[in-house]
């Protein structure tokens, strides 16, 4: 879909890949915005790269299954590296040939095997919303948890967004969005918690120059007052 242009003519390209079947559970653009990648809901949760998504198959497809678990996210990293979170593991996967060559990531003794919700690139990091409402920090190299946040509080990190190399906003299931700068790996700044009072699936969070944007999906009380339909709340990043 192109924004752009008028409402009969957004749409710019249909792709159709071979083996994708009854869904689409995930899909991320590269940074470049040049590869697209994506997850099907077959039994194997297939996980399908396409080199140029303009061009479409012919532009060159890498796939293979994730696994069993449902795939919950996936990212793709600036150096060609894609993640994928399911209910049980991080995985990172890279184009080798016309296929992907799959790694698991390592929790150590760091980390508690949950599922893992949500997950953005991070600089050369993966950081990684939990179902314990903790954000993980993973070292895209060595594939091993190099930090963890207690973020949350009653239930999963939601919604992430990476704003720069150093500022991340994570929503919740106890209705905050949490914005802290993480300068890994030496120290996490307290997250500046703003109380929306909403389930994090109405949060819309995105960053713009001047600084951080909420949009509240619905009307919902902030503070003494009520946030209108779609109202907007703007922040400063540090």
């Amino acid at each position: 879909w192109d924004a752009t242009k008028p409402e009969g003519d957004m749409l710019i390209r249909v792709i159709q890949l071979r083996g994708l079947k009854r869904g689409i559970s995930a899909l991320r653009f590269s940074p470049d915005g040049k590869s697209l990648a994506l997850v099907g809901q077959d039994d194997g949760h297939t996980l399908f790269v396409l080199a140029d998504w303009r061009a479409g198959p012919r532009g060159g497809v890498f796939s293979r299954e994730t696994g069993t678990a449902k795939v919950l996210d996936v990212a793709f990293g600036g150096d060609g590296v894609v993640a994928t979170v399911d209910v049980r593991a991080v995985r990172f996967w890279t184009m080798e040939g016309r296929g992907l060559r799959g790694r698991r990531g390592v929790l150590g003794k760091r980390g508690r095997q949950q599922p893992f919700v949500t997950c953005a690139f991070f600089g050369g990091q993966l950081v990684v919303g939990t179902a314990t409402g903790r954000l993980y920090l993973f070292d895209v190299e060595s594939g091993k948890l190099a930090d963890k946040l207690k973020a949350h509080t009653g239930g999963a990190v939601n919604t992430l967004y990476v704003a720069n190399k150093t500022t991340i906003a994570s929503g919740g299931r106890d209705g905050l969005v949490k914005v802290c700068s993480w300068i890994w790996p030496m120290s996490v700044d307290s997250p500046l918690a703003i109380d929306l009072t909403m389930p994090s699936s109405e949060m819309l969070i995105s960053f713009a120059s001047a600084g951080m944007t909420i949009a509240s999906a619905r009307a919902r009380p902030f503070g003494s007052t009520r946030l209108p339909l779609a109202s907007v709340v703007k922040l400063p990043v540090r």
